[in-house]
């Protein structure tokens, strides 16, 4: 064997991936040519998905109504019944959704809409209760204690923030008569009272289920 020889039959494998290399395996694969009874594989699907339009009417309404409880009627007012007609429905038609009206945890300031929008929310909160709401929690001017009267005769328990003075004493004194199954009460003053003993003496007399 002569010298060429020798170095050629020495000469080292090419590295993984260089050109020479990748031809060799090449060589040695099967292709179509070979096989012509075997078909070709189908293309891949393409991994681009039209996303489908999804029917948010067509929620079931146990499972809309389990949101809506943990969203509170706040939130339900403040745009999820303006959903579609099928959410404000259901809304509408579960009066217990709206038995606890103002008792949801504290909302972040960016959610605040104002306290007259906000006293509308509470109080369309007890519309939609139809008379089956059981709390209240909120401002109450007067007009508005007499109008919770006539409207959630139910309650049990109300907690509110009330402008106090001669007048609006009596007012209150009368509203609290009225609320015959009411157990827990808690009135804060908008002025301070001087610890007015006749006037919490009235409140005691008229709520005789206080616990």
């Amino acid at each position: 064997m002569d010298q060429t020889s020798k170095s050629k039959s020495q000469e080292p494998d090419p590295p993984i991936g260089h050109p020479s290399s990748l031809r060799f395996v090449s060589d040695r694969c099967p292709t179509s040519s070979s096989h012509p009874d075997r078909e070709e594989p189908p293309p891949p699907a393409s991994t681009v998905v039209a996303m489908e339009a999804r029917d948010w009417a067509a929620v079931p309404r146990d499972i809309l109504l389990d949101v809506f409880f943990k969203l509170g009627p706040r939130e339900v007012l403040l745009g999820a019944e303006f959903m579609c007609m099928a959410w404000q429905c259901a809304t509408l038609d579960e009066h217990t959704l709206w038995r606890r009206v103002g008792m949801e945890p504290f909302h972040w300031p960016w959610r605040y809409v104002g306290e007259v929008a906000e006293a509308a929310t509470r109080f369309a909160a007890v519309d939609h209760a139809a008379g089956q709401c059981e709390a209240f929690k909120g401002n109450c001017d007067d007009e508005e204690l007499m109008y919770l009267v006539q409207r959630a005769p139910c309650l049990k328990s109300l907690d509110v923030c009330h402008t106090y003075d001669e007048r609006s004493a009596k007012v209150l004194v009368e509203a609290l008569r009225k609320f015959t199954v009411l157990e827990d009460l808690l009135i804060q003053f908008r002025y301070h009272i001087d610890g007015d003993d006749n006037l919490l003496g009235s409140v005691c007399q008229a709520c005789p289920q206080l616990k």
